[in-house]
């Protein structure tokens, strides 16, 4: 963490994470966190055949379909600027009401849905995209916590206005932070298929948990001396925790083994002979479902089928 004199942003008085009233993680710096392993996972560890999936969309344009992902993946917790979630720590809510920001008993509390319509909200207002896009785009970022809608919702119970331009401020930090905007993948991105939808859900599901880790990420309370320079020490955390988790620098090391060598003595049952057969077969990444009895060697199957 970088030294110096506490930042006066406003928007660090979001809190995102908290264990007491002292020690607290700004939501933006979390977002800011998940936003970093995203691109330091994307740049440094994705395969090339992830990377050509999430680039289809894009024309097959990976490096815009990553600085997008990378935003996205940021504003996932954009939910958290909201008095729903700010009020489950009534604590904390003092800065918040001396600005004059209202909290209601109907506000939604669930930040990943706040999430979803808030975002969905800003890209087809603020930012002029298509409808279908927006809503699939901020499904993705969304659906950080497993479930994933895609429902139109009315958008009620986030806050007004007061709350929808503090999330909108809090957008526009995150596009000068990481060089790239919303507006700009407006007519780069088709409306993404389900498939992509889905692996892009997963990659910031990922990218969440990793970021999460209060080993490598801890709570940065009033020490944030600029979001610029916590973005930069960020880079690091992001390189030791994908390294920790074992994301970084990993490659197979050499070819497929046969059963016997990875089951020694070891008399393949049919069904495993089967499925030695189907994967000898596949020219690539696919899909077995085996159905069968207990004991009949499941798992060995679906260990020489993943080697």
């Amino acid at each position: 963490m970088t030294d110096g004199p506490a930042s006066t942003e406003p928007l660090l008085a979001f809190w995102g994470k908290a264990g007491s009233a002292s020690i607290v993680h700004p939501a933006l710096c979390h977002m800011i966190d998940v936003g970093v392993v995203t691109s330091r996972y994307l740049r440094r560890c994705a395969s090339g055949a992830l990377l050509d999936h999430l680039a289809g969309p894009f024309g097959g344009d990976v490096e815009h379909a990553t600085a997008f992902l990378v935003l996205l993946a940021a504003a996932h917790d954009m939910g958290k600027i909201s008095p729903g979630f700010q009020a489950k720590r009534d604590d904390l809510t003092g800065p918040l009401r001396s600005r004059g920001l209202p909290f209601r008993p109907t506000d939604v509390k669930d930040h990943g849905e706040v999430t979803r319509l808030a975002l969905r909200d800003h890209l087809t207002g603020t930012d002029g995209w298509n409808r279908k896009a927006a809503t699939r785009a901020a499904a993705v970022a969304g659906s950080h916590h497993g479930e994933f809608r895609v429902g139109i919702g009315t958008g009620g119970g986030l806050g007004g206005r007061p709350w929808a331009e503090a999330r909108s401020t809090a957008i526009r930090r995150l596009e000068q932070l990481f060089g790239t905007t919303f507006g700009g993948a407006r007519d780069a991105l088709a409306a993404p298929p389900a498939s992509w939808c889905l692996v892009a859900a997963g990659l910031i599901t990922v990218a969440d948990w990793l970021a999460s880790s209060d080993d490598h990420f801890p709570f940065a309370g009033g020490a944030v001396a600029s979001l610029e320079s916590y973005a930069a020490d960020a880079e690091t955390k992001a390189d030791e925790v994908l390294q920790d988790a074992g994301f970084a620098g990993w490659r197979a090391d050499g070819p497929a083994a046969t059963f016997d060598r990875l089951f020694p003595g070891w008399t393949p049952h049919d069904l495993q002979t089967r499925v030695r057969r189907l994967v000898g077969g596949s020219a690539g990444p696919s899909l077995i479902v085996v159905e069968a009895p207990m004991g009949i060697g499941k798992t060995e199957a679906a260990l020489f089928a993943a080697d």
